[in-house]
């Protein structure tokens, strides 16, 4: 097995660590963040209630969301006084790109057949 496809590459994250290392939540709050900007907890909640066909439940969601802030993954900001909001932080993006270019493989693969 291609150790490099799998793993992510030391320069990017600094670290040999793997998306595999995350829940499949964790990862979908990744990609509804790479795709959102700057939302507010609430609206990467909802997105993912859309998806998740009995829902995610709130505290399941922010215990997933804070664990990818304590990571380094996510950047947890202020917008007001009563609503945080959340960005990808530069490890984040990372992970995201590497686990899409791993994903595209199979894709392909699933293409020819």
């Amino acid at each position: 097995m291609k150790r490099s496809s799998l793993y992510l590459s030391q320069s990017a994250i600094g670290s040999a660590r793997t998306m595999g290392e995350l829940t499949a939540l964790q990862r979908d709050i990744l990609y509804v963040l790479s795709g959102l900007g700057h939302p507010a907890g609430v609206d990467i909640e909802r997105e993912l209630n859309d998806y998740y066909p009995s829902g995610i439940g709130n505290s399941r969601f922010y215990q997933s969301l804070n664990q990818l802030v304590d990571k380094g993954l996510v950047e947890k900001g202020s917008k007001n006084a009563r609503t945080n909001e959340y960005s990808l932080t530069e490890e984040g993006r990372a992970w995201v790109r590497e686990h899409l270019s791993w994903r595209r493989q199979y894709y392909r693969r699933m293409e020819i057949a």
